[in-house]
């Protein structure tokens, strides 16, 4: 039995069915990516007043593969954050902390502004591509 004088008393020991959602990553505000990138049909570009002339008016970012998804992403004062949520935030402002960006068409690397979408992180989950192994029936929560 653990002791509240025990070196372990401040451990919080959790079921194995409740998990804790870590924090999502702080993003700056509109003006901020504003000054930095160009918008230009799905795509950020590096301001042409760049701090460094060899990357003015460059396509900005890389291509980032995340489990079966590839997205982009773009890097700020050593920072990467993905490019569909700096676009989001360039033209409508910050998400909150129980919504997520969800590409409508599915594809991760479609940024335009027309294919992404404010949903909650249940919406987002229901997207995602499954597996056929182990699914009898193809549809979600169905088992047999």
């Amino acid at each position: 039995m653990v002791g509240v004088d025990s070196p372990t008393s401040h451990i919080l020991k959790l079921s194995p069915t409740i998990k804790v959602r870590m924090k999502r990553r702080e993003y700056p505000n509109k003006e901020f990516f504003r000054g930095i990138y160009d918008y230009s049909d799905g795509c950020l570009f590096h301001h042409k007043n760049h701090n460094k002339r060899n990357l003015a008016g460059k396509r900005a970012g890389r291509i980032q593969r995340a489990g079966y998804k590839e997205y982009r992403q773009v890097k700020t004062g050593g920072v990467y954050y993905y490019e569909h949520v700096v676009i989001w935030i360039m033209h409508n402002g910050p998400v909150d902390d129980d919504l997520v960006i969800d590409h409508i068409n599915g594809c991760g690397l479609d940024n335009r502004i027309e294919n992404l979408r404010v949903v909650s992180i249940l919406e987002n989950n229901r997207n995602k591509r499954r597996s056929n192994r182990g699914s009898a029936s193809g549809f979600t929560g169905v088992t047999f």
